[in-house]
Order: structure tokens, then C-alpha cells, then sequence
């Protein structure tokens, strides 16, 4: 009588667990294809997701004197998706010493040819090595691939610049925005 009544539920237990398992074999495909799936962001690949690379120079400009927007530096930079590109500049400066008069000196950043940040200026009126780092900040919505950025200074003062160092600090991310219209009261064109 025991076996009578064992054979039918392990029958019906057998049936349960198949029809289980039937029914919860897309739900686990589909888990499975999340969990490979699970390495990207929004479908991009980790190496797609954020880039940054650091420049820097000691290139020195004696005797700076030029009212029209001259590249210190130039560097290239390769976006690996489309995005966004941030760049921070610093311009290392003084006042050269062989004028008397101080130097006003003016920065910004170009990148792929058009202007991608306000001006900031400095006044260069100590007789220091030092005399001041001149910070700007800029970004540009960039497709993916290469792309050319320059740190831009000039100098209108009534004395000249001694510039003793240029860095840039490059970052990109598949996120955000930054818009042109942000920046249209920056002189000229960026060439």
C-alpha cells in the first residue's frame, strides 16, 4: 500500500519540477544574458565610460609679448566614444624682469579649432619666478577619435610675460553636456 501511494507523488513531484523548470527556463536565459551583459553601462564598455590623461610641459616664452592669441601648448587626445571632453589648463608665468612695466597676461582653451572656454587673465607685477599659474577651465560635446586641443595666451600689458610651464588635464566622459553657447563671448575663432 506504501509504494501505492509513493510511486504517484514522486510521479507528480517529477511532473511539478519539470513544469518548473519549463517555465522558468527564459527567466534564467534572460538572467543569464543580464549577467554577461553586466560588465557595460548603458551598452558601453568600461573603456568607453571615462578617459583622462595629464600634459605637461616646461616650455618657457621669454619675453611674451604678443596682444593676439598664441598656442603654448598643443596636444592630442582620442575619445573612445562620443561625449564629453573637459579640459583644465594652467599656465605657469611671471612678469619678465627686463621691462619694468607689468604684464597682463590672457588664457584659454581651444579645442578641434573652436573656442571652448572663457578668457581669465593675470596681472604679472611681482618680480617673482612665480609670479602667478593661470587656471582655465573648458569643455566641447566631442565625437569619437582624435582630437586637437591648445592651451592659448597672449599678453596686452604694458610689460612683457615670462611663461615657465603649461599642463593640461584632459577628462572625457560618454555623459553630459556642454554646449558652444556657453562660451560665446570668448574672442576670436581659436586658430
Amino acid at each position: 500500500m506504501l509504494n501505492a501511494v509513493r510511486r504517484p507523488a514522486v510521479i507528480a513531484a517529477a511532473v511539478v519540477a519539470a513544469g518548473a523548470l519549463a517555465f522558468t527556463t527564459p527567466t534564467m536565459a534572460g538572467g543569464l544574458f543580464d549577467a554577461h551583459n553586466a560588465e557595460k553601462v548603458a551598452g558601453l564598455k568600461p573603456t568607453d565610460l571615462t578617459k583622462t590623461q595629464l600634459f605637461t610641459a616646461a616650455k618657457g616664452f621669454d619675453g611674451f609679448d604678443t596682444c593676439v592669441m598664441s598656442t603654448v601648448m598643443k596636444r592630442k587626445f582620442t575619445a573612445p566614444h562620443g561625449g564629453v571632453m573637459t579640459v583644465q589648463g594652467q599656465i605657469g608665468a611671471a612678469r619678465d624682469t627686463s621691462i619694468a612695466d607689468e604684464g597682463l597676461l590672457v588664457a584659454r582653451i581651444v579645442i578641434d579649432g573652436a573656442v571652448a572656454s572663457h578668457e581669465v587673465a593675470a596681472n604679472l607685477e611681482n618680480d617673482g619666478v612665480h609670479d602667478t599659474a593661470l587656471n582655465v577651465i573648458g569643455g566641447r560635446k566631442v565625437t569619437k577619435g582624435k582630437h586637437t586641443i591648445k592651451l592659448q595666451a597672449e599678453e596686452c600689458g604694458d610689460g612683457q610675460a615670462y611663461i615657465l610651464s603649461q599642463t593640461m588635464l584632459v577628462s572625457f566622459s560618454p555623459f553630459g553636456g556642454v554646449t558652444g553657447a556657453q562660451f560665446l563671448k570668448a574672442k576670436g575663432n581659436g586658430n
